[in-house]
Parts: structure tokens; sequence; C-alpha cells
């Protein structure tokens, strides 16, 4: 197949029942069986699947976007937080986990960004290809889950990391801590002098979202 609509990206599941935790509405929602559906998958999956196939079937396996990506691991890790949360120091935490959902609220943009046509500059035929469907809903969708789509009134990834906060540690147990200007590299001039800027825009885009999201 290949080719969809951006009605079939941002289509979603009947849910049987919502998403709520902690006192905040979430996106995504339950089936018949209990168990979790993420949002906007009823033809994203799909598609992403479908994607995956054409690209592995010629050759290129997916890479994997994990901590391997690093020279050195995250400090502190998951067992020191543990660590820190046990001993009564959970400040560090709480104030990790607030950040992280202020940045995530943030990648809403990625919903408004302006995408040029990549196929004007890729040789082959990339129309039921992935790339082919940034402008077309794939953006829009990603954008939504990290800070929800306005219509909707849900939370997205951004309040998921406040519910698993309040969860942790109650509602306000500590003071909102000063949010970064910005968690990406900071930018320079011209990374790519040889690729237009429009399209050299998106690529830098991508790469900060993906270290961002790794990170």
């Amino acid at each position: 197949m290949g080719a969809f609509t951006e009605e079939q990206i941002l289509s979603e599941h009947d849910y049987a029942r919502p998403h709520v935790e902690a006192g905040y509405r979430l996106h995504g929602g339950f089936d018949a069986n209990d168990s979790y559906i993420s949002p906007r998958t009823l033809g994203r999956a799909e598609a992403v699947a479908d994607w995956t196939e054409q690209l592995t079937g010629r050759g290129w396996p997916l890479i994997d976007a994990d901590l391997g990506m690093f020279t050195s691991g995250i400090y502190p890790n998951t067992e020191q937080q543990a660590l820190l949360v046990r001993a009564g120091l959970g400040r560090r935490v709480w104030d990790s986990m607030t950040i992280i959902g202020e940045f995530e609220a943030r990648g809403r943009m990625l919903a408004q960004a302006e995408v040029p046509d990549l196929a004007d500059i890729v040789v082959e035929d990339i129309s039921a290809t992935g790339l082919g469907h940034l402008g077309k809903g794939l953006l829009k969708a990603h954008g939504w889950d990290e800070g929800g789509d306005p219509a909707s009134g849900l939370g997205a990834h951004d309040l998921m990391w406040f519910a698993a906060r309040d969860l942790v540690f109650g509602k306000g147990a500590y003071p909102v801590p000063p949010i970064p200007e910005t968690l990406g590299r900071p930018e320079a001039d011209r990374a790519m002098p040889l690729v237009d800027r429009p399209y050299e825009a998106l690529l830098m885009l991508l790469a900060n979202v993906l270290m961002i999201e790794v990170n």
C-alpha cells in the first residue's frame, strides 16, 4: 500500500474507556480487554508497519534509537535515582520529570512545522514512505503525541510525565523548577550549506528531536 491520507494517519480507535491517571485526562484509551491503545494509531500503526517492511525489504535494517547512541550512560542512572527517592531526596527526580513534561509540551510545535517537499531533492520515489508523509499528517501526529491536540482537551506526553510525577510524590510536593530555554544543541549558522535552507531546517529539527527523545 504505502500511501496514506492525513485522515488515516490521524485516525483514532474506538476506546472502551478513557485514559485518566492522577486526575489528568490523557490521550489514548483502553479496549474491552483493558489493554492500553496509543493515540492516533488506527491508521498510523499500519502505515509504520508498511513503511518498515518496505525499508527492510530493500536491505535497510532499522536503527535502534536508544542510549547506545551516546558515548556514556545517563546520570544519575535508574538505580541511583531510585536510591535518592527512597532516601527522601526526590527533589531532583521531581525537577527532572517536571522539566521533561514542559519540553514535551513544547513538542506540539511539530504539528505546525513547515515541511518542504522532500521529493524535490530525493531522486527516488518517496511518495509511499515515511519521508513522503512528514507533511501529510506524520509530523502533526508526532506534535500532538508530545503536547496534545488542542481541540481534544486531552493531555499527551507532557501531562503523562506530570501524572507519573504526581503518582510518585503527590501533587505540589515541590515548587516548579526553572525551565531551561532549550535542550538542543546551539545552532550554527549553516550546518549543511549545500542543502537549501528549508530542507536543512527540517533535517536539523528532526535531528534535534531524535537526540532529545533518546536523552
